[in-house]
């Protein structure tokens, strides 16, 4: 894929610490680099933070966008509060990724919860566009934050 796009592939570094805190190192010179962060947030809750933590250090080193990459987007399911007393996580989730990414490709299977995440948190409406072969019915989708 790097070849494809003419880029340079560099690792995320990711350790922790004795009390489960991150502590994320990317290469520093990435002054006016577009930056695209592949990740699945299949664990949601254990990535989450830091690739927000790698999306915010790559801004700081200079990059001029920062973008994710993720097949798999977690917290898609919970779009609509089924019980009384549940969080409504798609909009929640899409909140949060939007203030760390200027954009986002995944591949999911409609574009209703993303539709949802975006009228909610007042983003852009989403682009959805199905990729020829399309394994059962999977989209790929280009959000821009």
């Amino acid at each position: 894929m790097n070849q494809a796009m003419q880029a340079r592939i560099a690792p995320v570094a990711w350790r922790h610490f004795p009390d489960g805190e991150s502590l994320v190192t990317l290469e520093d010179s990435l002054a006016g680099a577009d930056v695209a962060i592949l990740a699945s947030l299949r664990h949601a809750d254990a990535l989450a933070l830091p690739l927000r933590f790698a999306a915010r250090t790559a801004r700081e080193f200079g990059a001029r966008s920062v973008g994710l990459i993720a097949p798999y987007l977690g917290y898609m399911r919970q779009d609509t509060r089924f019980h009384r007393g549940e969080a409504v996580s798609t909009p929640l989730f899409a909140q949060f990724l939007e203030e760390a990414f200027d954009w986002l490709v995944t591949a999911i299977r409609t574009c209703t919860a993303l539709s949802a995440c975006s009228r909610s948190t007042g983003s852009r409406r989403p682009t959805c566009r199905r990729r020829r072969p399309s394994p059962a019915g999977w989209r790929q989708v280009w959000m821009r934050c």
